[in-house]
């Protein structure tokens, strides 16, 4: 499996990563699986691009992707600024009847995933997503 893509802050390289994992992927995972990973990841990218890409054309993240006995783990990397998540952005019950347009992606997130980390790091901040 390819270990570790360096992409632009860009909408289309959801796909693009996809595309590039997924036949090595879909032969660990069953179909339910790979729709959350997609899923899942594109999320992460879309929330990366949106919130830490600060306008910025050329900047860059980097996803790591190991895929162990202990589960597949998606590690993306990037220069922006430092995320901590609401404590109400996981309640499905609280996300689900507001009226905001915002914050629904995390809760998605968490849905796709048995666990989900936002590491700071200074300068460099992390999602380590893990099925």
């Amino acid at each position: 499996m390819p270990g570790r893509f360096i992409l632009k802050y860009d909408f289309l390289e959801a796909p693009r990563v996809w595309d590039a994992i997924s036949s090595e992927v879909s032969a660990n995972y069953p179909q339910d699986d790979l729709i959350r990973i997609r899923l899942g990841l594109t999320e992460i990218i879309n929330n990366i691009v949106e919130h830490a890409s600060n306008g910025q054309d050329d900047a860059r993240f980097s996803l790591r992707i190991l895929n162990l006995e202990s589960g597949l783990f998606l590690c993306m990397s990037y220069a922006g600024p430092a995320f901590v998540p609401p404590p109400d952005a996981l309640d499905a019950e609280k996300v689900l009847a507001s009226e905001r347009t915002r914050g629904r992606g995390l809760w998605l997130i968490s849905q796709c995933f048995t666990q989900v980390k936002y590491r700071d790091r200074g300068l460099t901040q992390r999602v380590i997503a893990r099925l």
